[in-house]
């Protein structure tokens, strides 16, 4: 089984790489994920009278970074919205 990080390990890997990493200029620190749901209905055959709905929830790997302001990341990554808290340097 797989550890996951929790949120004082992500605070601390961000405090560990701003500290290591001297570049002036903004950055952001995000985490997310991304979660999928979809609604179903399912009966047995012959039993078309008797159903069962429900919604079936699911939730991506977390993902956590931290961007450099002067940088535009890929559209599809998370900090891409993230980018949306550099203000200065846009």
């Amino acid at each position: 089984m797989e550890a996951q990080s929790t949120p004082d390990d992500e605070a601390d890997l961000a405090r560990r790489t701003l500290t290591e990493n001297k570049q002036s200029g903004t950055v952001v620190a995000f985490s997310g994920i991304l979660k999928v749901e979809g609604t179903f209905t399912v009966s047995c055959p012959g039993a078309e009278a008797v159903r069962m709905s429900g919604t079936f929830s699911s939730w991506s790997t977390p993902t956590t970074g931290i961007l450099h302001c002067s940088i535009t990341p890929a559209a599809s990554a998370f900090a891409h919205l993230a980018r949306r808290y550099c203000r200065a340097e846009r």
